[in-house]
């Protein structure tokens, strides 16, 4: 956990141009794929984020290309979407019964050398707070991922995030 905490201080650093504002933010997601989020907009006004996940003995790594549109002509509010793809691990203490219901087939078994790669979409909306950098989002992060011992599941991932834009 140290590791992968200095390994993402180390990236954020790198690509950080401390002559932007707003193009970048770090912060938590809640829900099936849960950890720490990294965004950064590219000039073209497209965004590029991973996500770090962390549950039920397990681990993933996310990485997605999204767009944002403004959402009912609110300042701040953004409607946000696209897609990516994602690597996961599963631990040996794995246990599909601790899963909540929204991951709909996931396998009976799998065992400590289990890897899964997989699809993602992403669909939700982002509230830039005003006068403060803070951002809130909701989104469905659906996802389809075969699994190295012959499994393959979808989810439709929900997600509560917060991020800190800087």
């Amino acid at each position: 956990m140290k590791k992968l905490l200095l390994i993402l201080s180390m990236l954020i650093f790198i690509f950080i141009d401390a002559r932007s504002q707003e193009n970048y933010a770090i912060g938590l997601r809640t829900g099936g794929t849960s950890g720490l989020t990294f965004r950064m907009i590219t000039s073209s006004g497209y965004e590029l984020e991973g996500i770090a996940g962390f549950w039920n003995h397990g681990v993933s790594v996310t990485a997605l290309y999204k767009k944002r549109n403004n959402a009912f002509d609110v300042n701040g509010l953004n409607w946000i979407y696209g897609g990516g793809a994602h690597i996961s691990h599963y631990g040996e203490k794995f246990n599909r019964n601790n899963e909540p219901n929204w991951h709909t087939t996931y396998p009976d078994y799998v065992d400590y050398y289990t890897f899964g790669i997989g699809i993602d979409g992403v669909i939700g909306m982002e509230y830039k707070i005003p006068k403060i950098p803070i951002a809130v989002s909701f989104d469905y992060k659906p996802f389809l991922e075969v699994v190295s011992n012959g499994g393959v599941w979808v989810s439709m991932d929900p997600g509560i995030g917060i991020k800190f834009i800087f």
